[in-house]
Formats: structure tokens, sequence, C-alpha cells
């Protein structure tokens, strides 16, 4: 384009060069300076003709010109203006992006849920989980809802306690049992319990097979732990969206879900995948969320079997 409007411009100065030289050369030259009036009023008809066709063309070449640089300065504005836009955008974009990370801190620590438990006394009780605390806890609560279905008979808390209180099963329990393994057994019973675990569901869940299984375990946990922890989530699929339906370059996405990435433990991680897992659906409406599981392994899980229960989700091994 630049060559193209130099040779036009060349052309356009040629000719007002060609167009002066010939006028200086009617002058000057003979015949054309012939003292013949009549004779030099026809010359300079003709040379006038020829020159000012010369220089109209020539000017035409320069007003063309000029509008071609005009139109180029204009689309060069117009693309700064929009890079200018686009920048602005992007620092708007960041600033309520880091703001969002800052707050789902936050709410990350404000999290609050009770467990429960026995002591060495055969004595149940509850305590307190807060942050970071509840996803570790929960980790070991879905093991234990895990052992209950698969190395145990049903049998509740209360029914525990009884049998133990009546003097006959607990000698016979005396010789089956150590006194670890009856807290165990009071401890899995406690967790029928807290969670709520009817007789029907126990044997519903318990004759389904590990993949099937694991989605009802983790619907039981999330089902009763639901008012400590919807909120983190909602938070955190809130920022995920924002992030997907933003209007910066596609390929700038998975940047800023590295960002949330870096803010969030293995221990998060973990209970994100069980919870999708338990919620399926979710998934399916959120694409950007399978970026987040890039520091999550398979060995990480509670079982391998659970790899690929998350639509399109396969998770890697860890390299040894």
């Amino acid at each position: 384009m630049k060559l193209k409007n130099k040779i036009l411009t060349n052309i356009a100065i040629g000719l007002i060069i060609f167009g002066s030289f010939t006028i200086i050369y009617f002058i000057f030259a003979h015949p054309f300076n012939n003292p013949n009036s009549l004779l030099f009023s026809q010359f300079g008809d003709f040379i006038g003709g020829f020159v000012g066709s010369l220089f109209s063309l020539a000017g035409f070449l320069l007003i063309y010109e000029t509008f071609k640089l005009q139109k180029i300065a204009i689309d060069k504005q117009t693309e700064a203006i929009a890079q200018q836009k686009d920048i602005s955008d992007i620092d708007r974009f960041e600033n309520l992006f880091f703001n969002l990370l800052k707050n789902y801190q936050e709410v990350k620590k404000e999290i609050i849920a009770w467990f429960n438990d026995i002591n060495t006394s055969e004595i149940k009780y509850n305590y307190e989980v807060k942050g970071l605390e509840f996803f570790i806890g929960s980790k070991n609560e879905l093991k234990f809802l895990i052992k209950i279905f698969r190395e145990r008979r049903y049998i509740s808390y209360d029914k525990l306690i009884e049998q133990n209180n009546d003097e006959d099963d607990q000698s016979d329990n005396n010789g089956l049992y150590s006194k670890e393994e009856q807290i165990e057994e009071l401890r899995m019973g406690l967790k029928i319990d807290f969670y709520k675990i009817s007789p029907e569901d126990y044997n519903r869940i318990k004759q389904l097979e590990v993949r099937i299984q694991i989605v009802e375990i983790s619907k039981l946990f999330f089902k009763k732990n639901n008012y400590a922890i919807a909120n983190y989530f909602n938070f955190l699929f809130m920022i995920v969206d924002f992030v997907e339906n933003s209007k910066i370059k596609k390929e700038e996405n998975t940047k800023y879900i590295g960002f949330i990435i870096t803010q969030m433990t293995k221990f998060e991680l973990f209970l994100l995948y069980y919870y999708l897992i338990a919620n399926n659906e979710l998934f399916e409406s959120k694409q950007y969320i399978s970026f987040l599981f890039e520091n999550l392994y398979e060995e990480d899980l509670l079982e391998k079997e659970h790899n690929n229960l998350i639509n399109s989700i396969s998770l890697n091994k860890r390299d040894l």
C-alpha cells in the first residue's frame, strides 16, 4: 500500500515538473517564441491546453492521495481507540476478577461446620471445623461413609450402645472385638445417625457398583453439609462463569482460570471433584470447570475407580 501511494505521488510530481518544463520551453524555444502574435497565440492555446490537462491530472492524483492518507490516519485512530477500549475493558475485568478472588478467600475462611466422633472412652462428641479444616475433615468423612457401605451391617449408634450395655452381649463382644474395633464400630454407627441413613437407603446403596455407589455417597455428604459449603461453591462457580462469559479473548480465559487454581488447595480440588460427582449436571453448563483439575491427580481421590466419573474429565496419574 505504501509503495502504491509513493508511485502515484511520484507520477503527480513528474507531471508537474514536465508541465513546468514545457511552459519554460515554450517561452524560450524556437519556433514557439515567434514574434508573430498570431502564431504565438496559437502555440499558447495549444501548450496551455496540454499543460493544463497535465496539471489537472497531477492535482487529481494528489487529491486522491490526500484522501487515501486521511483514510489511513482515520483507520489508525479508530484502531488506537479500539485498542485503548480493549485495554480499558481488560483493566476493568482484572480489577473485578481479583476483587472476586479476594472475596473468595474470605468466603472460604467463613466456612463453619460441625462433625462428630467417638473418643477412647466411647463417648460421642461434636467438634467445630472452620475454613480449610472443613475440606480436610470432609475427606475423612467421605472415607467413613464408604467404609460403612463396604465393611459392616446396618446398625445405628443408639442400638450399638444398647448392645454394649447388655451384659451378655458385652461379654460376647469382648471375645470378638478389640477396644479399637468397638470404637470403630461405634464411630460408623454414629455416622449412620449423623447422615440420617435409613435401612432402605443403606441396603440400596450397598448393592450398587463402586462407580455408582460413590455418587450416592457424595450426595449424602453434601446434603448433610450443604449449609456450610453451598455458598463457597456458588461463589467459586460465579467466578468461573465471570471468566467464561467475559469479552476478553478466549485464549486468555485459561490464564485467569490459572489464577483461580493458585488459590485452591488440593483438599478444595478434592471436594470440588466429589461435589461435581454428586451434581454432574453443573459441569455440563460450565465449560472451564475442567481446567481447575489440572493439579488434581488420580492418586488424590478416595479410590482410582472414581476417576472419569465426571464428563470429559480424566485426571492424570502423578509422576513417580
